[in-house]
């Protein structure tokens, strides 16, 4: 039969434990909270772009020629969407 210490050490080292991993994941999810926006993003643009990365595919035949293309189309796309905020008259989001 173990001794009413040993029965209480082991229970304040499986406490200290569990904190310590508590602590350890909070710091942790402290690390990464930055990135969630972003990672977010990515996975709605690739859910969103997938069916055209297909068609692509099927009318080149290959991914690599489809996944160029479609990197121009997104570079062209987001510079024409930079520099129409220079554009008087145009709307500018803040």
């Amino acid at each position: 039969m173990p001794s009413p210490l040993t029965s209480e050490q082991e229970r304040l080292t499986t406490i200290f434990f569990y904190c310590i991993v508590v602590l350890l994941g909070y710091l942790f999810f402290r690390i990464l909270a930055p990135f969630f926006a972003p990672l977010g993003w990515a996975a709605v643009l690739a859910i969103f772009v997938y069916p055209c990365h297909e068609r692509l595919v099927s009318r080149h035949g290959n991914a690599g020629a489809a996944g160029l293309s479609l990197n121009f189309f997104s570079m062209s796309f987001s510079s024409c969407a930079s520099t129409s905020s220079a554009v008087p008259g145009a709307p500018h989001f803040s």
